[in-house]
């Protein structure tokens, strides 16, 4: 009789959650909930659409919003309408089997992207005229963010892809990285011959590679500069072979290009590595070519190039191997990786640490026998790896982060970097320890740097794109992004918080290291990555399939939305309006164009003297000397008048720092990297040293000095060619 109560209990503890739904209510329920989610999704659509007609400047995000608001949806792009479209019918679709599957997440998902689409309700208060607010960027952020999260939530936790042979799954990453690393050498090839590439920072560094190949100085840039003034790249040396071989800047470009496309395929095979499934892998690869810091980087704010790109490939090769246990493999690509730049060191030092306290963490939780070896008995295949992370110990990893310390304290001490960068942080103190107590000493800039509404916009911004709820969940990693960003973003330097520039370049890697980790660890971060734990046959692996493949989704839909807004893709919104508008004037800004007239001349005159037999060297307002990387000497006029004392110092100055300068090309209209009282005074100091102007177009200007040979020549051969192409 006790058997049959117990029974009896049981079934009646189990009944009211197996209980079916009734026949009557369902359909009405199931109409209910699409015809509302076909509302929401409506909604989120306009809100996107709103969104995408507002100009988003990348130094202190400010908006620019359509007056009078009326106006937005009218001004919005075709690719954010068809963008739009195409993801609020994956979102219904994916829904729907949601709702067959797991009602409860579809039904929250559908709460999250209604709060998503909240900017629509903002923009008819607007309209209305009952709200004053301004358009702001956190507007997009909002929207971004809860979508990602809403698209992760409808994911089918039991999707595997069966039908699809993951052995393909890589041609999804490597086809969408060729074209995105084709659409970047586009890009800069048209930004250069548009002269719209300033000579900082690519020129100053390829002036370097080339004065290198040339032996006339080991990465030398100019006569009174160190090679390490500004910053720590000796792996510039790696490109001296590339300039001999091709003395061009073209190269570089698709360099970037395919680094920065490249480092996707190096993602996937690192997801892969962990044991990930091949196409949440291939997704997540995806989602790191849209994210949109990847995108701006090609560009950086027209300074075009930066050396610290091609560590992007190199850490995560460094990745790839550490995953393969090849540790000595991995720490020569750790070291190329530095050498691109000092902050690269900063990184890795903070990536060591943070592994350092995983693998001590792990050694002490792990179950030990009396000989203080780690238990096999109740782990089994886990025992292999207890105590350590990622293959290695707390000691190995220690070893790593003090060689990164002294490294980094050797370079800064004497590579002569410190008087520059100490001198950005005057703000916060002028020697590095008065930086480091600022919090104590001066808290009010202190914190008032950390807490600005622009830097916290700036860390969503690059975290919004690898998936929030994996960056929750991937924490621990997350830690080692916490020191760098938190320098980014107490300096007192707007473009060090701006995606738009390279600053954050290294903390990519970490970022989406916690987003892996995350992705596929469930609630607990230590049973997940795949170097630790073998999953068993059953439950374990088939949960981290689901949520890796929803947190993919939820990372690639958040990059494709954020970079409609910010980014640097085919249907991105122009980001760049204010910089090109700065350089030439509002309305001027292709006007240097291949087809132009001054861009004809610019191009005749530059190519000119960069082929010149003879040693040539010049003085230029910064678009036109990017065209003039390779000469034996040359500078920009902005910095001409910053330098100008210690120019005029050198011995074959006699006396004037203009007499070491054969030809001046002035654009009066270029004001990107000088002034226009710049322009003017170095003129009238040109013309009282003897220089003469050899040819004038509109705003452009060709002197030369008396004894410079070859002036009549180049002037002469330019005007026939422009008698040549006719009016």
């Amino acid at each position: 009789m006790s058997h049959h109560r117990h029974e009896g209990k049981r079934h009646r503890m189990v009944r009211p959650i197996e209980r079916p739904t009734t026949k009557r209510a369902a359909p009405w329920h199931a109409d209910r909930d699409r015809w509302l989610a076909l509302g929401i999704g409506g909604c989120w659509w306009w809100a996107g659409i709103c969104l995408s007609a507002r100009r988003y400047m990348m130094v202190g995000y400010a908006t620019l919003g359509a007056e009078p608001a009326a106006l937005e949806p009218l001004l919005a792009s075709t690719a954010s309408w068809l963008l739009g479209g195409i993801v609020a019918v994956a979102w219904l679709v994916l829904r729907g089997t949601a709702q067959r599957r797991q009602p409860r997440a579809a039904r929250r998902a559908m709460m999250v992207l209604a709060i998503a689409a909240l900017p629509a309700l903002l923009y008819l208060l607007r309209l209305a005229g009952l709200l004053s607010l301004p358009p702001s960027y956190w507007e997009v952020l909002w929207l971004v963010g809860w979508t990602g999260i809403s698209f992760a939530m409808v994911v089918p936790d039991d999707v595997e892809l069966d039908g699809w042979p993951r052995e393909r799954a890589v041609l999804l990453p490597a086809g969408c990285a060729l074209a995105a690393s084709g659409w970047w050498y586009w890009q800069s090839t048209r930004y250069y011959e548009h002269f719209l590439l300033g000579y900082n920072d690519f020129g100053h560094f390829m002036q370097r590679v080339a004065s290198t190949a040339s032996g006339r100085g080991f990465l030398r840039e100019s006569p009174v500069l160190p090679p390490f003034w500004d910053h720590f790249n000796p792996g510039l040396l790696m490109l001296v072979p590339l300039w001999r071989l091709w003395p061009s800047v073209y190269p570089i470009f698709m360099l970037q290009a395919v680094c920065l496309g490249g480092s996707a395929l190096l993602l996937y095979w690192f997801a892969v590595r962990l044991r990930f499934p091949a196409w949440s892998s291939a997704i997540l690869a995806v989602a790191w070519l849209v994210h949109p810091v990847v995108g701006q980087m090609n560009l950086a704010y027209t300074y075009g190039w930066h050396p610290i790109s091609v560590a992007l490939p190199l850490l995560w090769i460094a990745l790839v191997l550490l995953a393969a246990r090849h540790c000595w493999g991995a720490l020569g690509a750790a070291l190329l990786a530095m050498s691109m730049q000092e902050d690269v060191i900063v990184v890795v030092g903070c990536f060591s640490a943070v592994a350092t306290w995983l693998a001590w963490r792990e050694w002490k939780l792990s179950p030990r026998n009396g000989n203080d070896m780690p238990s096999s008995s109740e782990h089994g295949a886990a025992s292999a790896t207890a105590g350590t992370w990622m293959h290695h110990g707390p000691w190995t990893w220690g070893a790593v982060l003090v060689g990164c310390v002294l490294g980094f304290l050797l370079v800064y001490r004497y590579s002569g970097l410190a008087q520059f960068q100490t001198g950005r942080f005057v703000a916060l103190g002028n020697s590095w320890w008065e930086i480091m107590l600022s919090p104590l000493r001066r808290p009010s800039a202190f914190w008032g740097e950390l807490l600005e509404p622009a830097k916290i916009a700036f860390v969503l911004s690059l975290m919004i794109p690898c998936y929030l709820g994996s960056l929750a969940r991937g924490w621990p990693v997350l830690l080692a992004a916490a020191l760098p960003l938190g320098v980014l973003v107490v300096w007192d330097h707007a473009p060090a918080a701006s995606i738009a520039f390279q600053y954050s370049t290294a903390i990519l890697p970490i970022l989406w290291m916690a987003a892996l980790v995350g992705s596929g660890s469930g609630s607990s971060w230590r049973t997940a990555p795949g170097w630790q734990r073998q999953a068993d046959a059953t439950g374990s692996a088939h949960h981290r399939v689901g949520r890796s493949m929803a947190a993919a989704c939820g990372a690639l839909v958040s990059g494709c939305l954020l970079s409609l807004y910010v980014g640097q893709m085919p249907w991105s919104n122009d980001t760049l309006i204010d910089v090109r508008a700065r350089t030439y004037g509002v309305g001027n800004d292709w006007s240097r164009g291949p087809q132009t007239p001054p861009g004809q001349w610019l191009s005749r005159v530059t190519a000119r003297l960069r082929t010149s037999p003879s040693p040539t060297t010049a003085l230029a307002t910064g678009r036109a000397a990017a065209h003039l990387v390779g000469l034996e000497e040359l500078e920009t006029i902005g910095q001409y008048w910053q330098r100008r004392r210690q120019l005029a110092e050198l011995p074959d100055r006699r006396g004037h720092p203009l007499r070491a300068y054969q030809w001046l090309i002035i654009d009066r209209d270029d004001h990107w990297h000088q002034t226009p009282e710049q322009i003017a005074r170095l003129e009238q100091e040109a013309l009282a040293e003897g220089f003469a102007l050899v040819e004038q177009i509109d705003a452009l200007a060709l002197y030369a000095r008396a004894e410079a040979t070859g002036g009549e020549e180049i002037g002469a051969a330019s005007r026939e060619a422009d008698a040549a192409s006719g009016p």
